[in-house]
């Protein structure tokens, strides 16, 4: 990212979380990067623009590295880097999900931006993909509905530690804990 790009996004990540999507303005998000509206204007067009930009920058963050899995990994181990990836990607933006999530609720964001949309297409594809490849047979939707529910679960439930601040040990007790329900 060019250096007034990153500043617009890390100014209208911090204003879209303390106003919502509605409620923050192009003037503001402009005032707080300390660059001028135009500038705004002239990198990301829109509002909408500079959200969808932003959210698919902290949201996507990382998913590739789980859908360019190696085709021998085990379904234990996919589920594991999954969740993990996901759980990262969540822990560190945890205002952005849940302004996400608070917007998508009361209906102010398109489809394409809503929390179920961002988070569960992402694991929604890659489970397709990884059941594809491997030729199970079994139900992705129903899967990435169960990975789906635990990363909303931790969005928004009260968690003693951050994911993301966990040692090694830690995070694999707490992954244990759902694995050992998603694949027997």
């Amino acid at each position: 990212m060019k250096d007034k790009t990153e500043q617009i996004v890390k100014a209208s990540i911090s204003v879209f979380v303390k106003k919502g999507y509605l409620g923050a303005t192009t003037k503001e998000i402009a005032a707080k990067a300390d660059v001028a509206e135009v500038t705004l204007y002239r990198k990301f067009k829109t509002k909408q623009n500079l959200f969808e930009y932003s959210v698919r920058n902290i949201t996507e963050d990382r998913i590739n590295a789980v859908l360019d899995f190696s085709e021998d990994i085990g379904t234990l181990d996919f589920f594991r880097q999954l969740l993990d990836n996901r759980l990262l990607v969540i822990s560190k933006n945890i205002k952005v999900v849940r302004m996400l999530i608070s917007e998508s609720i009361n209906g102010n964001l398109p489809s394409n931006l809503r929390f179920t949309f961002v988070i569960f297409n992402s694991v929604s594809q890659a489970i397709k993909k990884y059941f594809e490849i491997n030729n199970i047979d079994l139900d992705y939707q129903a899967y990435s509905k169960i990975i789906g529910g635990i990363l909303l679960g931790y969005a928004i439930l009260p968690n003693e530690k951050k994911y993301h601040s966990m040692n090694l040990k830690e995070k694999n007790s707490y992954l244990d804990k759902y694995l050992k329900i998603i694949v027997k």
